[in-house]
């Protein structure tokens, strides 16, 4: 078997990656551009420091311009403690589009939302965290 040390999964500028609750691993690095969109079904959702949840690469590099998507059934849904770039705890638009209105999506960190939040089905729960917005669009679901 190669070795995938070296090797580079990007999700480029308006390209999109749908995991569902699969892992995207490997030795080599993951990026996600700006503009792109990364929709998470792991119960864990992403993060850099931990090997646990949708992205499992030795290298993960989330882009704060970049479009966030958690869905499926899996319920309750961690987001993650994921560093995003340029700028720290910030994404483009965050949507939670979950298969039942009692399905929950639990943020694990402060972040701040540059675009848009949509709720379009289940439950959004801060869980303590901060959660900063530019604009807040709820179509059905709750967001507490």
């Amino acid at each position: 078997m190669k070795s995938l040390a070296g090797r580079l999964l990007s999700v480029e500028r308006n390209a999109k990656l749908w995991c569902a609750t699969y892992s995207v691993t490997g030795q080599g690095r993951f990026s996600l551009a700006d503009m792109a969109t990364l929709g998470i079904g792991h119960p864990k959702g992403i993060n850099s420091g931990l090997n646990e949840g949708n992205i499992l690469t030795a290298e993960r590099q989330f882009n704060s311009g970049a479009s966030y998507v958690y869905y499926l059934s899996t319920t309750p849904q961690e987001m993650g403690q994921f560093a995003t770039f340029p700028k720290e705890k910030t994404i483009r638009s965050l949507t939670i589009k979950k298969d039942s209105p009692v399905q929950q999506v639990n943020l694990s960190t402060d972040l701040f939302v540059s675009d848009q939040v949509k709720v379009s089905m289940g439950e959004f729960n801060r869980s303590g965290f901060k959660l900063q917005l530019s604009d807040v669009s709820e179509t059905s679901g709750k967001f507490h």
